[in-house]
């Protein structure tokens, strides 16, 4: 499917504003933007971002698509010589390996590790209590230590 064809059972749409859902953010970062120029379906970038970690990932994974479906080669013949290359893929090559480096950084996180966080947590009826806490084995009876008298 090079662009989709008039009769086909699928659907495409853009909305213009990339922060409104992934699947136009996915739309915008491979450029498929343009009505009369569709490369995907919402059905073939819906079920890409299901599969990948965010949206540069799915992107990039929708941009390789792209490209081993449309690769489009160009020549150019001048006498006894003769070109050929492929324009449009490296083009798109170079989009794949921006979306992958966007997709590759991510910044680590941790839950329940300040007061707020914690005091959230133990609130929440659904949270699986820990199997041991702070000062769980203190005792207030006689140390091991002491004397008797």
């Amino acid at each position: 499917m090079g662009n989709l064809q008039e009769g086909d059972n699928v659907s495409w749409t853009y909305s213009g504003d990339p922060s409104s859902d992934d699947r136009n953010a996915v739309r915008f970062l491979t450029q498929d933007t343009d009505t009369n120029r569709q490369l995907a379906t919402n059905e073939e970038i819906d079920w890409v971002i299901t599969q990948e970690m965010n949206v540069y990932m799915a992107a990039a994974s929708m941009l390789q698509t792209i490209i081993n479906r449309q690769a489009g080669i160009g020549s150019k013949k001048v006498g006894d010589l003769s070109i050929t290359f492929d324009f449009a893929s490296a083009e798109k090559r170079v989009g794949v390996l921006k979306a992958r480096g966007q997709a590759s950084y991510q910044v680590p996180t941790a839950g329940g590790i300040g007061v707020a966080d914690k005091q959230t947590l133990e609130g929440d009826s659904d949270w699986p209590k820990p199997f041991f806490k702070r000062e769980q084995f203190d005792h207030n009876g006689p140390s091991i230590d002491s004397e008797e008298s």
